[in-house]
């Protein structure tokens, strides 16, 4: 059943509901309470990965405009699914490989294909090529 509502944000829009009687009255009261509507919601979440990109220091994705949207949603996603393993890592690896791995990230973090993102956004290709080339690059490190 398509309804038309004002979502929070102000905007008119239609939506679907489904379910009980109960369950699409508060499907719809949510969206006019809390909902923003699709264009808002996109903003809102630009704006989101550009306060995370300043904050990390991350580079402009270059790309076509779809490839940019999601691979600035999949760095976003990655780099925070990453740092919450870091302080497991420095307990299993050690704090010398820890901080070399802290500089690596930092830097590997900076790739600004968005199509490199987008073939890294499975979470064990991501994680094994960041971990296999920080690894690689500490025993060079060490060689030396």
């Amino acid at each position: 059943m398509k309804v038309n509502i004002t979502y929070s944000c102000g905007h008119e829009g239609t939506i679907e509901v489904f379910g009980k009687a109960e369950e699409r009255e508060r499907k719809i009261k949510y969206f006019e309470e809390y909902g923003l509507c699709p264009d808002c919601y996109k903003e809102e979440k630009k704006g989101e990965e550009k306060a995370f990109a300043e904050k990390y220091g991350l580079p402009e994705l270059q790309g076509s405009e779809k490839q940019i949207s999601w691979a600035e949603s999949i760095r976003k996603e990655k780099i925070e699914a990453f740092d919450k393993e870091k302080p497991a890592i420095r307990k299993g690896a050690g704090d010398d490989f820890a901080e070399f791995l802290n500089e690596f990230a930092d830097k590997y973090y900076k790739n600004n294909s968005a199509s490199w993102w987008i073939d890294h956004r499975e979470w064990r290709t991501f994680k094994k090529d960041l971990l296999g080339k920080a690894v690689a690059d500490f025993k060079a490190q060490d060689a030396r």
